[in-house]
């Protein structure tokens, strides 16, 4: 398997699963995922303590099975640089998802059609299921919310550095966990008595929604951490009043996946439309300092752009996903399914999905 980073191969659409072979495409690039799996380390984590949890475990042999059979199909891109850029390959044996599909619709009935689905849905369903097959237990109060009710200053770091130690000794662990996983800090302050309230989440993407006057990643990211005024009962002073709240990262991802959310409902008709709006970003350096908590002095706030999923059509149960990635750290290609070509990095002006790391 000697550089097995830089080797592509097509994956077979089957029954319209182009929703998957996209996310399977994205996950290859993931140096730590892919080495976790194809190297056997998962093994040792297997959990087969939990009651009911066969087919999790049998999820996570099946992803070490089918990124074996990646690599082994796979091409060099050395030998595809000899082919010009832009020039579609078409692979005689592209790589079948057929068994991994069958792991995956063993645990949910809803990926065992033909039915379009949602490539964002999907890819939570996916490190969720692995979670699951491999996590360990800290302990028996996981997935809490913690709440400073004495701290009155949101800037005093050593009260809050202490809840979320607190927060991550009481959670589930696991090496999806360990990669994709952050936390986040909701902080409501009451305008009558001065208190501030700290609630900390559990996420593994981040949904970001497209405002109207937005055109670059930033302008989505500062709509998404704004300071919003609305009313809400105070933990301290037990009135309703109100309130002010601003939601920050407490801690940062290796691998982050953002979600642009172009997918909304039209309250008059109740059908999905979907915002096709060209919204910018970098590929290098996407820095988040200004949205994040400052618990860990020297951490890197920044992350570089390594995949996308792209989604085209109106609705996320019609149309095609196309998957950008960038193999070995040094090109980026394009994946539809069994063929795939280099392109130049930047064709990488439209996206839903993204993975940084």
């Amino acid at each position: 398997m000697k550089n097995w980073e830089e080797r592509v191969v097509g994956i077979t659409n089957v029954n319209s699963f182009c929703f998957m072979n996209s996310i399977f495409q994205c996950l290859y690039v993931i140096t730590e995922f892919i080495k976790y799996f194809i190297k056997g380390k998962f093994e040792e984590d297997l959990n087969y303590n939990e009651p009911n949890n066969e087919k999790f475990v049998e999820l996570a042999n099946g992803i070490s099975k089918f990124y074996i059979k990646y690599i082994e199909k796979g091409k060099n891109i050395e030998e595809i640089h000899s082919i010009s850029p832009n020039e579609i390959i078409e692979e005689k044996h592209s790589l079948s998802p057929d068994e991994i599909k069958e792991n995956i619709s063993s645990i949910e009935s809803e990926y065992d059609g033909t039915r379009q689905q949602d490539a964002m849905l999907f890819l939570l369903f996916l490190l969720n299921s692995l979670h699951e097959g491999l996590k360990e237990k800290v302990n028996n109060r996981n997935n809490q919310n913690f709440r400073d009710r004495n701290d009155n200053n949101i800037q005093r770091k050593r009260p809050l550095l202490e809840l979320f130690q607190k927060a991550l000794e009481q959670t589930e662990v696991s090496k999806i966990y360990d990669l994709f996983s952050f936390k986040d800090l909701n902080a409501t302050h009451c305008l009558l008595c001065n208190h501030y309230s700290h609630n900390w989440g559990h996420q593994l993407f981040l949904p970001l929604s497209i405002p109207k006057d937005a055109n670059n990643i930033y302008e989505c990211l500062d709509d998404f951490f704004k300071y919003e005024k609305n009313y809400s009962t105070c933990n301290n002073c037990k009135s309703y009043k109100s309130s002010e709240r601003q939601l920050v990262f407490a801690s940062l991802p290796k691998i982050l996946i953002i979600q642009l959310k172009r997918i909304e409902f039209d309250s008059e008709t109740s059908k999905p439309s979907k915002i096709d709006k060209k919204i910018e970003f970098p590929l290098k350096n996407l820095d988040l300092s200004k949205y994040t908590y400052h618990f860990y002095n020297g951490q890197s706030y920044k992350y570089d752009l390594i995949a996308v999923t792209n989604h085209y059509g109106f609705s996320t149960e019609h149309g095609h996903y196309k998957a950008y990635t960038k193999i070995g750290g040094q090109c980026w290609f394009e994946f539809n399914d069994d063929t795939y070509r280099e392109i130049n990095e930047s064709s990488i002006v439209k996206f839903n999905h993204i993975i940084k790391k």
